[in-house]
């Protein structure tokens, strides 16, 4: 994968780690930790997604690709759904009704049925500074945890003094990465993180 989401030179300073030392495989991972941890893939990526859905009765409607970007067009058995009669909730169209405040209880609903609901949309989200600050957070972790392995293993071989007890303690605080990683997702991009 490409750095597409944020440059290497983004991350570079984000992160305080000389561009020429980011590793391709720290950034694919990155990008692998936000979709699995958090749901959003297409991270960088917008793609044009046509779904064909059953219609559940219900004021709103999960797409099969999500992020919602943008909605081109919605219809109910064949019947275009006027563009001011729709909104988008992350990965739901809702149905709202023009004076209803509250789009969750209109009197809309996706019709009951087989394959009766089209809805054109644009899947993902462009890349933001928040997204690349995550980024650069997730790889600064990877970074500190690979230099604490080479730290360990070396200790392996050395007398235990005073410097490397400081440098064990260093390589040690590896182990809570996953933990950290989970921290930045849910402060800084917001993310509720699915339970496994």
């Amino acid at each position: 994968m490409a750095w597409e989401a944020v440059s290497k030179t983004e991350v570079s300073k984000l992160a305080g780690i000389r561009e020429e030392d980011l590793r391709d495989l720290w950034y694919d991972a990155a990008v692998a930790v936000i979709a699995e941890k958090s749901g959003r893939h297409n991270i960088a990526n917008l793609t044009a997604v046509v779904d064909t859905l059953d219609g559940n009765g219900l004021p709103r409607i999960s797409v099969r690709r999500p992020p919602i970007s943008s909605v081109t067009s919605v219809s109910m058995d064949d019947v275009v759904v006027s563009a001011t009669k729709y909104t988008t909730d992350g990965a739901y169209v809702v149905l709202i009704d023009k004076f209803d405040v509250n789009p969750y209880f209109s009197g809309d609903v996706f019709v009951t049925g087989v394959k009766n609901i089209s809805i054109s949309y644009v899947s993902g989200a462009a890349s933001d500074y928040v997204v690349s600050l995550a980024i650069a957070l997730i790889i600064k972790e990877m970074a500190n945890i690979t230099t604490a392995e080479g730290a360990e293993s070396r200790l392996q071989f050395s007398n235990v003094d005073r410097s490397s007890s400081q440098t064990f303690r260093n390589a040690r605080s590896g182990v809570g990465v996953a933990r950290r990683i989970d921290e930045i997702l849910e402060t800084v991009l917001g993310y509720k993180l699915r339970a496994k």
